[in-house]
């Protein structure tokens, strides 16, 4: 495997419990995707699952159901190839696409980082260096809607994911080789601003996938609620109301600041309609939540 698709597929294989644990979170998926599709039922053939990974947080029976051909896309083929065959399926039941959503992986954006970065000692050369890697990305161009254009796109928490956290990765093992902390510091929160035109791009390239009149949902991790602390308490009673979330999300935006998340969300709204939106909890780890916005969108 390369570096990026390697990354994430350790990642997808972290926690072999966590379908189950995940049942309710997909049927709350499920049940805010139902009204829309049912009303569009007769004129939606085909669908992009946007990365899929190992499909846990995804009911592919409900997918198959709404849809004649359903597409997977992910980075970590393996993963998809496994979800698919733990839920019952077969593996011609669905269409897989190994897709670098970034540019990264085709780059070689983390060949030699590491060696590289260690070898810079000053702010300015770290920024010339990351600023050379990035650029080579901002019109990257993922899959090819010449061919196929998706009557529905479904985008599962992808915008917190999309390579930065490799980042912090390679920052720690920076760290554990004695790295000046304040240079650590500094690549960390230059790649942070980088992510802003990646993003945006990648949103680009969304709307190019998807046809005039077709439906987009967007999942986006907003923040996160650790089990046991009293904001937690907040969360799992006011999960049911948006204007209670919509009132901790403020209160989490003025305490911690914005997110990629919330970025994401904001970005896509250039192009597209934000039709109707609701507030999920996504049980991510045993003492962890996240606390999801799923979104449905149409183009402007």
């Amino acid at each position: 495997m390369k570096l990026v698709e390697q990354f994430n597929h350790d990642i997808n294989l972290s926690d072999q419990t966590r379908y189950k644990r995940w049942t309710q979170y997909r049927n709350d998926i499920n049940t805010f995707l139902e009204s829309f599709l049912t009303y569009r039922k007769d004129h939606l053939k085909n669908l992009l699952v946007i990365g899929a990974g190992h499909c846990d947080d995804i009911d592919l029976h409900f997918l198959k159901n709404h849809f004649d051909k359903v597409v997977l896309s992910d980075i970590d083929i393996k993963g998809m190839q496994s979800g698919i065959l733990a839920q019952g399926f077969k593996m011609y039941d669905f269409s897989i696409v190994q897709t670098d959503f970034t540019g990264f992986e085709e780059s070689g954006f983390f060949d030699h980082l590491i060696d590289d970065l260690f070898l810079i000692k000053s702010e300015q050369e770290i920024s010339d260096y990351l600023t050379s890697k990035f650029t080579s990305m901002i019109d990257y161009k993922f899959m090819d809607p010449v061919d196929t254009k998706y009557d529905a796109i479904i985008v599962l928490p992808i915008y917190t994911q999309l390579i930065y956290n490799q980042i912090l990765n390679a920052t720690s093992v920076l760290r554990a080789m004695d790295y000046p902390e304040d240079l650590i510091q500094f690549i960390n929160d230059f790649s942070l601003q980088q992510m802003i035109p990646i993003i945006d791009n990648f949103n680009k390239n969304i709307n190019r996938l998807l046809n005039p009149n077709g439906l987009l949902f967007i999942l986006s991790d907003i923040f996160q609620s650790r089990i046991n602390e009293p904001f937690h308490t907040r969360v799992t009673q006011g999960i049911h109301s948006r204007n209670i979330m919509d009132q901790l999300h403020q209160e989490y935006l003025t305490n911690h600041g914005y997110g990629l998340g919330d970025y994401g969300l904001y970005s896509i709204t250039s192009t597209f309609n934000l039709i109707d939106y609701k507030w999920l909890i996504w049980p991510f780890e045993l003492e962890l939540d996240l606390v999801i916005k799923i979104a449905y969108l149409t183009h402007k």
